[in-house]
């Protein structure tokens, strides 16, 4: 149909420019469509549910150590020291306590020995780090405990005293252990909120995760997923058994790139629509072999070139605004379609009804030329179009046709149509026949574009106008249910309907002439052929409304808002 390809391009601009203000960057012009209906989100732990950042998880003291007394000699050695890094911050997030002490020798962060410390004079000396280089006291002991923490995924540091200062860049004395700092990674301060969103709408989310299954499931359960507590652990397992647990669980830790992948094409093989989240080289498979791929912008280069979105801020919540914005485009791309099918199916039918009816009847020819539906066909279809592009209409998923999908409407409406055009011809034959006078002329004239009698020209112009006022039904049941911006713009186009249909009308009827522009001859139709007009209009309009209204209520589409309707 003429201006269905320009409508569709600018309906991608649009969805590509409202991507692009909420920061999120499309890679695929039909990016869109991809993520409207997703079942499943997979997404990467790290950098993705959590940020890369670290903070305190817990704090275990020894020796009689209070929780508060440990927080402060952390803060001595943080206001002692200069160092700097992810361990660092999280540290200084919590323990960030004036000094109480006065250092008489620090001890700056090495990584190579990972450990800090400052000595306090005559209170001694004070280190933290890792328990690895270090000569703790019981240390075999520590280490088990420590080791319960760092197989779940934590990080762990050691606090420890000696009365021995600080000699040199290392420090090899004992230390009596004072407490155990424990350090998870820290979850975006979104993902609680998208994460339930998502669950709200239907959507499941499965973490594939390199890291321990046990870790990745508490930061699940923290993350706010549902069925967090179902986690494998693939480390040793085999591909087959990687696609086998796919359906059956949420959780997938220290599971490989190649798994990520099978996991991914054994969700679609069920029958699932997959999107994948992730940000670095081992994701890259599992975006590939996924119906939609999101990177984050923090995320490496390689991730960001193969996903077809890419969240340039990193921001969860961005997820929401895609899935809205893809909804809300598929749905206005169902509607345009429709708009502009419709008149092609208008004409296809009517060329064969007439065509059939003049087997019939030899005398009759098809009654309309382009220029007669010239208002239908810019304004109620390609303007409309226009407005249509900025519907905000984002309700949830179908899994529908597409094609079944824009045909349904369309069909109807043609049928209606059509039907207006045979009730008007049936009028012209009982007229003829002397059966009803239905306000039409029989008498005869030359020089008409439609034949020699006035009634078919009658019949024409009355034809064209109920289906010109019959589009504005249409467009009526395409913004429903209306709000405050929708009524504008139906209003709008009722306008830019009514407007030039009105002066060619009263051209038609100052001038004696045929209407500018539709080239149709209003001066012949009497006051009866106007209230037909009107009768038919509302009549069919109606109709077609209601049907479409029934039809959704059956199938739960917006049932509150037809309600109030």
């Amino acid at each position: 149909p003429s201006g269905l390809y320009l409508s569709l391009i600018l309906l991608h601009l649009f969805s590509n420019i409202s991507f692009n203000k909420n920061h999120v960057t499309t890679n695929d012009l039909y990016a869109y469509s991809s993520f409207r209906n997703i079942d499943v989100l997979c997404v990467d732990k790290t950098g993705t549910i959590t940020d890369g950042t670290l903070k305190i998880k817990t704090i275990i003291g020894y020796s009689g150590y209070s929780q508060d007394g440990i927080i402060q000699i952390i803060s001595n050695i943080l206001n002692s020291t200069s160092g700097g890094g992810n361990v660092v911050d999280a540290l200084k997030k919590e323990c960030h306590y004036e000094s109480t002490m006065s250092h008489t020798g620090v001890l700056e962060f090495n990584s190579n020995n990972q450990y800090m410390g400052a000595t306090f004079g005559t209170r001694g000396t004070y280190i933290l780090g890792s328990i690895t280089n270090l000569n703790v006291n019981n240390k075999a002991s520590q280490e088990v405990k420590i080791n319960d923490f760092v197989n779940k995924g934590y990080k762990v540091l050691i606090l420890g005293h000696s009365s021995y200062p600080i000699n040199g860049e290392t420090f090899n004395n004992n230390l009596e252990p004072i407490a155990l700092i424990v350090l998870e990674e820290n979850i975006r301060r979104e993902a609680r909120d998208i994460f339930r969103w998502l669950r709200e709408n239907k959507i499941e989310t499965k973490i594939l995760s390199g890291d321990n299954a046990e870790l990745v499931s508490e930061v699940a359960k923290s993350a706010g997923i549902q069925n967090a507590e179902k986690f494998a652990n693939l480390s040793g397992k085999s591909n087959q058994m990687a696609e086998l647990l796919a359906e059956n669980y949420t959780v997938f830790g220290q599971i490989s790139p190649i798994q990520k992948q099978l996991v991914v094409a054994s969700l679609i093989k069920a029958g699932k629509r997959v999107a994948y989240l992730g940000n670095g080289d081992n994701d890259l498979l599992a975006l590939k072999a996924s119906h939609c791929s999101i990177a984050m912008g923090d995320g490496c280069d390689n991730a960001k070139h193969v996903s077809q979105i890419v969240l340039e801020d990193s921001n969860l919540h961005h997820l929401k605004d895609i899935l809205i914005s893809s909804r809300r485009s598929y749905n206005n791309l169902k509607n345009i379609c429709s708009l502009f099918i419709t008149k092609s199916l208008f004409f296809f039918i009517a060329y064969l009804a007439f065509m059939v009816y003049s087997l019939v009847d030899k005398n009759i020819s098809y009654p309309f030329s382009v220029n007669n539906f010239l208002v239908w066909e810019f304004v109620t279809t390609f303007i409309a179009s226009l407005f249509v592009m900025l519907n905000k209409d984002d309700k949830t998923k179908e899994h529908d046709k597409f094609i079944l999908g824009i045909l349904i409407k369309p069909i109807f409406a043609s049928l209606c149509m059509v039907a207006i055009v045979i009730f008007n011809y049936v009028m012209l034959k009982l007229r003829q026949n002397s059966v009803a006078y239905f306000g039409i002329s029989l008498n005869t004239y030359s020089g008409s574009a439609y034949g020699n009698i006035i009634g078919e020209t009658q019949i024409t112009a009355m034809s064209v106008t109920s289906i010109s006022l019959f589009s504005l039904a249409m467009l009526f049941d395409t913004f429903s249910p209306l709000d405050k911006n929708k009524w504008i713009d139906y209003s709008i186009t009722i306008l830019t309907t009514i407007i030039p249909l009105g002066l060619g009308i009263l051209f038609s009827y100052l001038f004696n002439k045929e209407s500018f522009v539709f080239n149709l001859e209003f001066k012949n139709l009497s006051p009866f052929n106007w209230m037909m007009i009107a009768a038919e209009t509302i009549f069919v309009s109606a109709i077609y409304i209601y049907v479409n209204h029934f039809v959704r209520v059956v199938k739960g589409e917006n049932i509150d808002e037809n309600k109030n309707k």
